[in-house]
Parts: C-alpha cells; sequence; structure tokens
C-alpha cells in the first residue's frame, strides 16, 4: 500500500485542480451604478412631472445632469448639460437652459430624454457685472411659453423667441448697452403680451424696472418705466404675478422692503400705480422674506414672518392671505423647506418641519381648489442617517420627494418610504477593498469565542446530520461546470464571507462630506452606512482629509478604516480622526448625545498639512499608527500610544510635506524630533526641494505591488536588474508661463531626484502620472504645434541599476546610476484618471488602467507600452523576449474597454485590487457613477481551466487508471518476488 501513496496524492492534487474556476466563469460579473448627484435647489428645484400614469421627478444636478427618475427610483433618463442653469417643463417637452447666464438653450423629450433641437441664445462667455449674494443661481435669465413658442431671457438683457417645434427664432431683443446698470431678471407672458421684470442700479438704492412686449413683434409696446421699490439687493423677491383672476389683463410688482411686503400694479401702456400698498398689512406681520415656490405666474407665493408663521399669499385684487400653515410660529426652529405645485386645477403648498414635541418629521400640505382650502399633516419616514431635508416637491397623491443634507433622495407616501438613492456615493473621497473571511473560519471563530467543551461536542455530533448532503454536493462539483462565479450570493451584514477564489470582497467608500459607506464588490449593493459627523441645509461640518486601512481582518478582529477629517463647527476648525469597523461601519469610542453620530478623536486646532500611514502598530488595537503634521510642524500619532513613542524615538522614521506659499511650493523632508507632551514630535527638516515659478498639482507614492521579479531576462541571457526603492515619490507639476509640463521622482529620504522629465506645449494642468515598482507612465495633453498635430500622449520610463550584477544592494552603499529606458506613444483618447493592474503575488503582468474623455475604464497592455520596442527590424535577442515592434499610435481596440457596454458618466479615479486567482484583478472606478468588474485578466487565465475541460472523463479515466493499477500491483510484486529467486 505504501507504493499508491504517491498515485493517491497525485490524484488528489489533480482533483483540486480540477476544481479551478472556468476561464468564461472567472470575472464575468461587472457591474454599473448610474448616478445623479445632488439637486439643485434654486432656481429650479425638483419637481413632479406625470408620466406613464404615474408621477416621475424631474431635477437638474451640481453634476450638470438633466435627469427624471421613475416612481420606484429607477433612472428613466439622463442628459449631461455643461453649466446646467434651469428647466421649465411644458407638456410633453422641457426646455433647460445653460451657461452663466442661460446662453444655450435646448429642448429635450419629457418621456425619452431625446434632445429635440439646441439653441445658442447669447454669448457664452458673458458675465454679469452685478455684486450678488453668494449662492446666487440664475440671476439674469428665465423661461416663458407662448402658445407654441418659448421666450428666453438670457445675458440680464436679451430676449430671444423660439418655435418649440424646430428651434427657429422668429424675432430677438436686446438691451441697448452693456447691461451694466440695468438687470432683466423675470419675464412672464400675460395673454399676447411679455412683461420683463428688471432691476436699475443707477441710484444710490436699486429699484424695479418694467418693460412690455407685444409677444407676436419684436418691438416694445412701451417706454420702460420705473416702480420706487427701496430693494436690499436684485435677489430680494421680486415676484410678477397676474392680478385678480388668472390672466387678466395687468401684472403686479411686488418686493419686501424694510420688513414689509409691498405690491404696485404694473399696466401694459408703461405706467405705474403711484400708490404703493403694503400688501396683506396686519397687526404684527413683519416680514422676513418672501418664498417663491414656482406659482408666481398663477399669482401665490409664501411669505415668512419673522414670527415664523408662514403664509400662502394669493397677490389678485387687493390680496390676502389664504391660510397659515398650523403650528408654523411654534416650530420656527424646526427646520422647514417648502415647494408649490400645480395638477389639474388643484395649487399644493407643502411645508416640510421637524416637530420638536413629537420628536419626529412632519408633512403639512395646504390643497387649493375653487377657493376651497384643505390642510393636512402626516409623519415623513426620514431616518437619520440621511439628514435633515434640504428641498422638497409634492404630489396631490400624497406623495413626498425629498433631497436631504447627506446627498440621498427619498420618495415616500402615506408614512411608507418608496425608494432611497444614496446619491453620495457620487462625492467619493476614497475606497478600500476588504479582505472577507472563508464562512468555516469566520462561524467557528463566532461560535468559539463562548462555547464549552460539552455544546462543541454536541454541535459536532449534530453536524453529522449534513454528511450526505456535503458528499452529493461534493460530487457535483468534481463533475459539473456549473456558474460558480454567477452563483457567488450578494452580500448581508449576516453573511461576510469571501467566495472560493476571492473575487467578492467588501468595498469601504468615504465621500468628502463625511458619510462611509459598505459595499459589496460584486454588485455595488449598500450593506451599511454610517454618518461621521453632522449634516445641515448648508453642507456637512466634517471635510475628509485622507482614508487608509490600519487593520486587516486577523486575530485581533475585523478590518479597519481610519479617517481624517476637518470639522468645522462653531466658526472653529478641528482635526478629527474616526476608526471604523469595515465589517459593521460601527465607529470607535463614544457618541454625541441623543444623536448616532461618533465624538470621534480630537487632535489639534486647525487643518493638517499633510498624512500618512506610518510603519508602527498600536499596542492595543494592532491598528496602523497614522501620522498627521499641523501647521507648526508639529508630528501627531492618531491613535496615540506610548510603546510607539519610544519606538520613533530609538528607530526614527522618515516623512515628507508639500508647502504651498506664496514664495512658491516646496517639498520637505523631516524626521521627528523629541518627544512633547501629549506624544507629539516636532518636525525636524532634513531636506527641501523647492519647484520655483510651479504649480505642483499632485504627489504620489508607488502603486503599492509585490515584487516577484527583481530583473528583466533579455534575450541574449543578461539581466537588466530593476531599480526598486520603496521610498519612491511621483511629483507633476506645470509652469504656466512656459506650458511645460513636469514629471519628478524624488527619493522621500533624500530628496534627491532620480529622474525627471520635462513636457513642452503642455496646455493646462492636464499631467498624469503613476509608478509602479521601476515603471514610470505618465500622459499629457500637447497643444497644437507646427510639428504636430497636438493630443494626448503617453510615455513609458523603465528604471534600472547600470552595470548591477545582482539584485539587492546595502543601503550604506553609494546610490546606484540610474538607466532609463524611455518611449513615448500618441494616445487617442483623453485621460482622466491613471493607475495599475495588481495581483496577489505579483506574478501577474501590470496593465495601465486609465479613464476615457468618454466616461469609459480601459487597459493599455503592458507590452504596448514597453519602452523597449524595437523602433527597427527586432534583432534575434529581442524575438526571444517577444518584443513588438515599436508604433507611435497606441490604437484603441474594444477589447481593451472594460466598461463596453456601460453608459458611465463622470468617473474621475480608479482603485484595483487583487483577487485570490493569481490572474484576475478587480477593479472599481468612481466619480459620478461607479463601475466595478471583476473580468480583467492581464496576463490571460494561466491559472484557470476553460469551459470545454472534460472534468468527467478525467475522473473517469483516473478512476480508471487506479482500477487498473489495483488490479496489477499484485502480479507486478509476485513478478518482482520471483525475480529476486533468479
Amino acid at each position: 500500500m505504501a507504493s499508491m501513496l504517491p498515485l493517491l496524492l497525485a490524484l488528489f492534487s489533480l482533483l483540486s485542480a480540477a476544481l479551478a474556476l472556468q476561464s468564461d466563469l472567472a470575472g464575468v460579473a461587472d457591474w454599473h451604478k448610474a448616478l445623479i448627484g445632488v439637486p439643485h435647489l434654486t432656481p429650479s428645484p425638483p419637481t413632479f412631472v406625470p408620466l406613464d400614469g404615474a408621477h416621475a421627478t424631474i431635477m437638474i444636478t451640481e453634476e450638470d445632469m438633466l435627469a427624471v427618475l421613475n416612481g420606484n427610483g429607477s433612472l428613466r433618463w439622463r442628459q449631461e448639460v455643461p453649466d446646467v442653469l434651469s428647466y421649465k417643463v411644458h407638456n410633453d417637452a422641457v426646455v433647460v437652459l445653460s451657461g452663466t447666464l442661460g446662453t444655450n438653450t435646448r429642448l429635450y423629450d419629457l418621456e425619452s430624454g431625446r434632445l429635440r433641437w439646441e439653441v445658442t441664445t447669447g454669448d457664452a462667455s458673458a458675465k454679469l457685472d452685478w455684486r450678488l449674494p453668494e449662492g446666487t443661481r440664475g440671476m439674469g435669465s428665465d423661461i416663458a411659453f407662448h402658445d407654441e413658442h418659448v421666450f428666453i431671457l438670457s445675458e440680464a438683457r436679451r430676449i430671444t423667441k423660439i418655435k418649440l417645434s424646430d428651434g427657429t427664432s422668429p424675432w430677438g431683443w436686446e438691451f441697448p448697452g452693456d447691461g451694466s446698470t440695468n438687470l432683466f431678471k423675470q419675464i412672464v407672458v400675460n395673454g399676447d403680451e411679455l412683461n420683463v421684470l428688471g432691476v436699475l442700479s443707477s441710484l444710490s438704492v436699486p429699484t424695479l424696472t418694467h418693460l412690455t412686449f407685444n409677444a407676436e413683434r419684436i418691438m416694445p409696446i412701451s417706454e420702460m418705466s420705473h416702480v420706487p421699490a427701496g430693494l436690499g439687493d436684485p435677489t430680494n423677491g421680486y415676484l410678477l404675478a397676474p392680478r385678480g383672476e388668472y390672466r387678466q389683463p395687468g401684472l403686479r410688482g411686488c418686493w419686501a422692503e424694510e420688513s414689509r411686503y409691498r405690491c404696485t400694479d404694473l399696466y401694459s401702456d408703461g405706467t405705474v400705480n403711484e400708490r404703493i400698498k403694503d400688501h396683506i398689512a396686519g397687526t404684527g406681520r413683519r416680514y422676513e422674506r418672501m418664498i417663491d415656490v414656482g406659482l408666481r405666474e398663477h399669482g401665490f407665493m409664501l411669505g415668512l414672518l419673522k414670527s415664523g408663521a408662514v403664509l400662502v399669499v394669493e397677490v389678485g385684487d387687493g390680496g390676502h392671505v389664504v391660510a397659515e400653515f398650523d403650528r408654523s410660529r411654534q416650530h420656527r426652529n424646526g427646520m422647514p423647506v417648502h415647494s408649490g405645485a400645480y395638477h389639474d386645477g388643484v395649487f399644493t403648498f407643502t411645508r416640510v418641519y421637524y416637530n420638536h414635541d413629537d420628536k419626529a418629521w412632519k408633512m403639512q400640505m395646504i390643497s387649493v381648489r375653487d377657493g376651497n382650502v384643505e390642510q393636512t399633516e402626516e409623519a415623513v419616514p426620514l431616518d437619520a442617517r440621511h439628514g435633515i431635508p434640504r428641498s422638497c416637491a409634492s404630489a396631490p397623491d400624497g406623495s413626498l420627494f425629498l433631497a436631504t443634507s447627506t446627498r440621498a433622495l427619498q420618495l415616500s407616501r402615506a408614512g411608507e418610504v418608496l425608494f432611497t438613492r444614496e446619491e453620495a456615493l457620487a462625492d467619493i473621497a476614497g475606497v478600500h477593498f476588504v479582505e472577507l473571511g472563508e464562512p468555516e473560519t469566520e462561524e467557528a471563530l463566532g461560535l468559539m469565542a463562548h462555547e464549552s467543551f460539552v455544546a462543541r461536542l454536541t454541535r459536532h455530533i449534530g453536524m453529522l446530520g449534513r454528511l450526505p448532503a456535503y458528499v452529493q454536493h461534493f460530487v457535483q462539483r468534481l463533475s459539473s461546470t456549473a456558474d460558480i462565479a454567477g452563483q457567488t450570493p450578494p452580500l448581508s451584514k449576516d453573511r461576510l464571507h469571501r467566495d472560493q477564489f476571492g473575487l467578492q470582497k467588501l468595498i469601504v467608500a468615504v465621500t468628502n462630506g463625511g458619510k462611509v459607506y459598505g459595499l459589496d464588490s460584486a454588485n455595488g449593493g449598500v450593506l451599511w452606512s454610517r454618518n461621521l459627523g453632522f449634516f445641515d441645509q448648508k453642507g456637512p461640518e466634517l471635510a475628509v482629509y485622507g482614508t487608509w486601512a490600519t487593520r486587516a481582518l486577523g486575530d485581533r478582529g475585523n478590518p479597519q478604516i481610519a479617517v481624517l477629517a476637518v470639522r468645522t463647527r462653531g466658526g472653529k476648525q478641528v482635526t478629527m480622526g474616526y476608526t471604523v469597523d469595515a465589517f459593521t461601519g460601527d465607529v470607535a469610542g463614544e457618541k454625541e448625545g441623543g444623536h448616532d453620530v461618533p465624538v470621534g478623536k480630537g487632535l489639534f486646532a486647525g487643518a493638517p498639512r499633510a498624512a500618512f500611514l506610518t510603519k508602527y502598530i498600536h499596542c492595543c488595537t494592532g491598528n496602523t499608527i497614522v501620522g498627521v503634521v499641523d501647521d507648526k510642524d508639529t508630528l501627531h500619532l492618531f491613535p496615540k500610544c506610548k510603546k510607539v513613542q519610544r519606538e520613533i524615538e530609538v528607530a526614527p522614521f522618515f516623512y515628507t510635506v508639500l508647502d504651498r506659499e506664496l514664495e512658491g511650493t516646496s517639498l520637505r523632508g523631516y524626521t521627528p524630533g523629541e518627544a512633547e507632551e501629549g506624544i507629539t514630535f516636532p518636525g525636524v527638516q532634513l531636506w527641501s526641494r523647492p519647484f520655483p515659478v510651479q504649480e505642483v498639482l499632485d504627489v504620489s507614492p508607488l502603486h503599492p505591488s509585490p515584487v516577484a521579479s527583481f530583473g528583466r531576462a533579455l534575450g541574449d541571457k543578461a539581466v537588466l536588474y530593476k531599480y526598486l526603492n520603496p521610498h519612491l515619490l511621483v511629483v507633476t507639476s506645470v509652469s504656466p508661463f512656459s506650458a511645460t509640463g513636469h514629471v519628478y521622482v524624488v527619493d522621500s529620504t533624500t530628496g534627491a531626484s532620480v529622474h525627471e522629465v520635462d513636457i513642452p506645449h503642455v496646455v493646462g494642468k492636464h499631467v498624469r502620472a503613476a509608478m509602479v515598482e521601476n515603471w514610470l507612465v505618465y500622459a499629457w495633453l500637447e497643444s497644437p504645434t507646427s510639428a504636430g498635430a497636438g493630443g494626448w500622449r503617453i510615455a513609458s520610463v523603465e528604471l534600472y541599476e547600470r552595470g548591477a550584477q545582482s539584485a539587492g544592494r546595502s543601503s550604506l552603499a553609494p546610490p546606484p546610476t540610474i538607466e532609463a529606458v524611455t518611449q513615448s506613444f500618441v494616445l487617442g483618447t483623453d485621460v482622466a484618471a491613471l493607475t495599475f493592474t495588481t495581483s496577489k503575488y505579483g506574478v501577474a503582468t501590470k496593465d495601465v488602467l486609465y479613464i476615457t474623455d468618454a466616461g469609459q475604464v480601459a487597459h493599455l497592455p503592458r507590452r504596448l507600452l514597453d519602452p523597449r520596442r524595437p523602433t527597427s527590424k527586432p534583432t534575434k535577442a529581442e524575438q526571444e523576449e517577444m518584443l513588438v515592434p515599436y508604433d507611435p499610435v497606441l490604437p484603441l481596440s474594444a477589447q481593451h474597454i472594460i466598461s463596453h457596454i456601460y453608459p458611465a458618466k463622470g468617473l474621475r479615479a480608479i482603485a484595483a485590487s487583487p483577487a485570490l486567482l493569481e490572474s484576475t484583478t478587480l477593479v472599481l472606478a468612481y466619480g459620478l457613477d461607479l463601475f466595478g468588474s471583476r473580468a480583467l485578466q492581464p496576463s490571460g487565465n494561466f491559472d484557470i481551466l476553460g469551459t470545454g475541460f472534460a472534468k468527467t472523463s478525467l475522473l473517469l479515466t483516473l478512476a480508471a487508471l487506479g482500477a487498473g493499477v489495483a488490479v496489477a500491483a499484485p502480479a507486478v510484486r509476485r513478478k518482482q518476488l520471483s525475480a529476486k529467486w533468479f
């Protein structure tokens, strides 16, 4: 039987190999999460529109998107509109203005998002020569409809009439002069007249102006009239609304002045009613401001009193208060938001506020139909992790759409949440792939923590009942070619286990505002989310500075992520540190009183100058220490540890700080000085590297990757030894005056430049660079010159130690002589971001990953970027290396597009992580959208079996061979025994 052991071992090794994943199943899963970003609140907030017999939501966002969401939260369509400004829905279409002053007009189909036409209505470079309050949008532009035409106000002085059917313009009119003293701000169609409201700044106090046009002809039908209104600033209310019954001739101009709401009649002949009324006056009614909820063309608006009361005001003849929101005086500090809508003869006014008595969010709705007023109130199911409302939209059926301070979009009805979209994922600051444990290991660790011997023995006996099912499943795995990758179930809070091949991980994503998400790398699903700080209607209190993975899964517990952020509270800035459990989202430390928000660890006042991951491990938690440098060059540790303090005093380390000052930018190297009170260290400067007359774009370390080979074998049997230095930094900069780009490879321990490149004719700040091991890749946008047409270029550089006879050298030895092998290529697409693929052991080839101008994720094979590609006929030695002959143009093949079928938009960064399969790389691209893939295999599927592999035949062959050996073994032994006798 001893002779059978090698055969059995070989058999089992082949069986284990047969369990490998098939080639067409490895990494086939990719996904795309289309996002739209946070909606603009002014001048066009989100609104409901009827589509397919239901209510859809249309909005424009800060990411320059025009989007429509279905009632279930799915994206019906979206269109990218650069510098989008406002929109207005008309029947089955939506008119969109873009540009700083609305100088571009587009008409989209409301149902499909198809662009029907586009018209330029002014100078895109025009600017408004007015001082406006911060955050003001839409001043000097407006939209009004008349029959089959639309009137566009742009540049604050130009009016254009456009035919809705084809985009042709019957006429246009422009106010004489440069518009520096008179600003047109609103237009309203009343019958056959187009009325324009403006602001005149020639006097000490801005006043209103009024002008009337015949809607069919180009010329004004009256002289410009002046309204003696004392305006605080050009954005203060100024509602144009029809008088009396809707569409009755004549308009009313309204404004807020000295805590009063004032109105006057405006007539088409250019006259103004000199009798200015304190509109809707009453005892104790002192107005704080007027609120335009989009119903000014119907004569309605909201008035906010200083007492906190919110009134629905109709500005017809005489004017009157239609209704007052109940308890709005008592809950004036309830962070209210308001909206208005008109559907089928019903005017609805909505107020969403926080009721401090009930400690819940409430929605109040006032409906007005034919003079009848009805008011209702109901609870709003808003989870605290979504922050507070920033805007709302309502429908007559009670549907409520909310845009929250954490960038979430929520639709609810009758107290039930219909959908929630996490649009904060369009604002990611950093991501980390987190390894998951094996199911058996995780379950065993959880059970054995508090399990007695008797309980363990009982559990083992009970598990014997599952033995037949396990045997059956084992046989099926041996004999079938099932889609193992496709069978990978989605992660959940109760199932955080990796798959057999490590193709599924947990992604921890941290947004710029301090919201943290746990995502499933296989499908992008959200497992958990956590707010690190508070969010109000003005935005988050945190600004994330950096994130680091500080602990992997092991004996110390779950993986940990460190987040460094600057908190602004009460006008003061403090640098805060947070430690997040990657599996649960729990944050170490206490929580703010009464809120599910962590207190965090305050490190010092002000913002950090630099932060980095050190090599030291915290003695209690096992987390890697993060070093943080303040504005006084003092080094702080997060978290603090006295044991680490002693280690630093015995064996200090080096770190760098980028100083941006008026005199110029410098990169400085430091080492910690003698420890001070509070476990802090003064920084001792070792070297300084200035970058005179340059703007430094980025300073990045080497791309992390295991080193599988220390040299490159040539075709003539010689070896080029790589220059491997883990302390290298890649610095990119531009010289604006000479249009020159720069790429520096700097040794962070000495400040010496290992390699430098000057790039002439660079356009703007378009320089990208990344480095892994000894391979530097940089790309730039070149301006057209007499020598070429310009466009994007990419260069590949490999650094070797000249004259080295073996790998490795002493740190005490003098620096080696560096030999750089360089080649550049023409690239047919933009490069928005640049990185490399990675693998678990560094054996697989490293390809370049980048994002194109079309938002696609592409990769360039290392062979195409090899700087040693021969420029002439390859020699025999070069043929031995399988070098591809040099071609200056790198074609973008469809096979190189990873995001092939997905319409991804706004991607700005890429992260890569190795799977357990050496051949496979996991990829996540993020920006506006998210795109994930497991389909990238730079070196092919060298460790994966193909789908055509005959498992059953192999097993039968091995079984037959085993049976034959078992039958023949006795005869062979007898023959060997007989041979010994003769």
